[in-house]
């Protein structure tokens, strides 16, 4: 069968309820951060939010067995996708194409290729299992692995290829993998950081020197995580109270609706607010 009733019965109520608050959170948050904002992030949040809510309870009633039987057909479609991200692919014009655009409607095929990828490595892990730590098989999975993460890094979304690289190396430890292996690639890993630098784009190089030492370019490239260190900071332990953070407010970080949310909720809320909201995590 399809979907498995019995499932929904099953869910962790803790989890449930960390989750809502999280998105509640979370909701009041982007708010806060850009009711001084011309452009209204809130409508598509909360539909994306309630669109988010139904493909997880769907998610839950399926029946897993069923999905591991279409592990291929997913797999497939996933890679179609990050195909398709490379031939009509936008975004900025110095950084990553990853987002497909269908008129008004606009997504990114590599965050939905994130759930494909857990599903189907986790049932290839699961064929190969007792012989997972044979060269032969272990290449294969690594293989069958590591193409959409060539794909993600051809955009090129560096972001997003680690976080894939971090999902994959953690359900193979977790199934077993030999630990000398985990241990060798590693170190061949860390070995490799001095090529890796050097293959990246000028735009590339700058973010990370950028996250290590903001202070070195403070009026252009390292502007956003200053402006967020001090957001952050000037929180304390309480916060500045929800709407009165000078530096949301008053918009002095540029992009604080994206990846620098949480220093607007740090000085709004402080350390107290960021402590539980991590908690809840």
């Amino acid at each position: 069968m399809f979907f498995k009733n019995k499932n929904i019965y099953k869910i962790d109520l803790f989890i449930l309820v960390s989750l809502v608050l999280i998105i509640l959170i979370g909701l009041l948050n982007l708010y806060s951060a850009t009711i001084s904002l011309k452009r209204n992030f809130m409508l598509s949040q909360i539909i994306a939010t309630l669109l988010g809510f139904i493909l997880m309870f769907v998610l839950i009633a399926v029946n897993i067995q069923f999905l591991k039987r279409l592990y291929l057909p997913i797999y497939i479609i996933s890679i179609g996708l990050l195909v398709l991200v490379l031939i009509i692919g936008t975004g900025d014009s110095v950084g990553a194409r990853s987002w497909i655009k269908f008129g008004p409607i606009s997504f990114q095929p590599s965050e939905f290729v994130k759930l494909a990828m857990i599903i189907c490595l986790a049932t290839v892990i699961e064929k190969n299992s007792s012989k997972l730590n044979e060269p032969k098989t272990l290449i294969k999975v690594l293989a069958f692995a590591f193409l959409p993460v060539g794909l993600v890094l051809m955009q090129p979304d560096f972001g997003t290829a680690f976080v894939f690289i971090l999902v994959i190396g953690t359900m193979l430890f977790v199934a077993g993998i030999s630990l000398r292996l985990v241990v060798y690639t590693l170190l061949a890993a860390i070995a490799s950081l001095p090529i890796f630098y050097f293959s990246l784009s000028p735009y590339q190089k700058n973010r990370i020197l950028n996250f290590l030492h903001p202070e070195r370019d403070i009026s252009n490239t390292g502007y956003q995580a200053v402006q967020g260190k001090i957001a952050a900071g000037s929180g304390k332990f309480i916060g500045r109270g929800l709407f009165k953070g000078p530096q949301n407010q008053f918009n002095f970080i540029p992009e604080k609706q994206t990846d620098y949310i949480f220093p607007v909720f740090v000085e709004e809320m402080g350390f107290v607010g960021g402590t539980i909201l991590i908690s809840l995590y």
